[in-house]
């Protein structure tokens, strides 16, 4: 009797661990296309950070991600460097950006959010859904990501000498 209830343990612990020591793996070789990015993107085609005023020095400035790989900049005041500037990032890497606001469903956001510090810095959103436009206004006061997504953009899109200057300076009052 011992002999046969240690047996039958025996077979379903090998059976058990067999089983366990399958696993599915499946190799896909699909190739994403741009079409099949944009589609992901729900039809979001840019993304505007604008960086706003402060009682201090803080820069103003806009970065506009397009999903065509076109990142625009335009410096107002207290940025470096001041102007309009282009430069084309290719689409993997705008796209991504988008693809990252598609992914917290940035489009689920509030038009603005109160400001609970009197000098903080403004930071605000601008999603483009083809003629749609949908504001974010306060960003930084919203979810976190949007200021992880803010600083995200900052660091990778930072205008250095391979951007072209495409305009002077807003003229400021």
């Amino acid at each position: 009797m011992k002999f046969q209830a240690l047996a039958l343990f025996l077979m379903c612990g090998i059976f058990f661990t067999a089983c366990a020591q399958i696993k599915k793996t499946t190799t896909s070789k699909k190739k994403v296309t741009p079409a099949a990015t944009a589609s992901k993107l729900q039809g979001l085609s840019s993304v505007m950070l604008r960086r706003g005023a402060c009682f201090g020095r803080c820069p103003e400035y806009t970065l506009t991600i397009h999903s065509d790989g076109l990142v625009e900049y335009l410096g107002t005041r207290n940025a470096t460097p001041l102007g309009g500037y282009q430069k084309n990032f290719g689409t993997d890497k705008t796209n991504t950006i988008l693809q990252a606001f598609m992914d917290h469903q940035a489009d689920t956001c509030r038009a603005y959010y109160i400001s609970r510090v009197a000098d903080a810095p403004g930071m605000s959103y601008t999603l483009m859904y083809g003629a749609k436009k949908q504001l974010i206004g306060n960003a930084s006061f919203g979810p976190s990501y949007l200021g992880e997504l803010g600083a995200e953009i900052d660091a990778l899109f930072k205008v250095d000498d391979s951007w072209k200057k495409v305009s002077e300076a807003p003229i400021q009052d």
